[in-house]
C-alpha cells in the first residue's frame, strides 16, 4: 500500500505465463492492472521478494529480491540499482 496514496496498492504475482508480474490497483484492490511482466522481478520468488512504495511519491516503487529495482512511473518500467550484496531483504527510505 502506498503511504503517499492509500488507494494505490502494488502486488507481485508468481503464476504461469502471462499472469505473472507486477500489478497495481488504484482503487484499494477493487480492480488490478498488470503493469510489468519483467521476469527479473520474480527472481527467487519462492525465497524472498518485497515491494516498497515511497512514503511521499506514489509513483516511486522499489522491488527487492536477489537484485534491487526502482520504478519512477508507478511500476511500468523498472531499472536495476547496484547493491553491495546479492540478497536485498530490507529498505530504509
Amino acid at each position: 500500500v502506498s503511504p503517499a496514496n492509500p488507494d494505490r496498492i502494488y502486488a507481485l504475482v508468481e503464476a504461469e505465463g502471462d499472469l505473472r508480474g507486477l500489478y497495481r490497483s488504484e482503487d484499494r484492490g477493487a480492480t488490478w492492472t498488470h503493469v510489468s511482466d519483467d521476469r527479473n522481478l520474480m527472481a527467487r520468488a519462492w525465497y524472498y521478494t518485497h515491494i516498497d512504495a515511497h512514503p511521499r511519491d506514489p509513483d516511486v516503487v522499489f522491488v527487492s529480491n536477489e537484485s534491487f529495482f526502482r520504478s519512477d512511473d508507478a511500476g511500468r518500467t523498472l531499472e536495476p540499482i547496484s547493491t553491495p550484496h546479492g540478497d536485498n531483504h530490507d529498505l530504509w527510505i
